[in-house]
């Protein structure tokens, strides 16, 4: 918790959130700890999320271990797609 009207909490009870990732992302144990990167015109229509174009995660071999360096050189290459570059 944090002491700053700029912070906010949400809380996912049931993990009906939690629930979704998993399905989407294919994974035999809960999603939590992962790191997706969408393109810009990916929408969340229906009951489950989108696909994410890059995923890691922290534990589990379905996606790359996280790595801040390698998510950011991800993300930031994407950029010039959309135009932010």
């Amino acid at each position: 918790m944090f002491d700053d009207a700029r912070a906010r909490h949400y809380w996912d009870d049931g993990g009906q959130l939690m629930a979704a990732f998993t399905r989407r992302l294919g994974l035999r144990y809960d999603a939590w700890d992962v790191y997706l990167i969408y393109a810009p015109d990916a929408r969340w229509d229906g009951d489950d999320p989108p696909s994410p174009e890059y995923w890691m995660q922290m534990a589990g071999k379905a996606a790359p271990a996280f790595d801040g360096y390698g998510f950011a050189r991800e993300a930031l290459a994407r950029l010039p797609k959309v135009g932010l570059r």
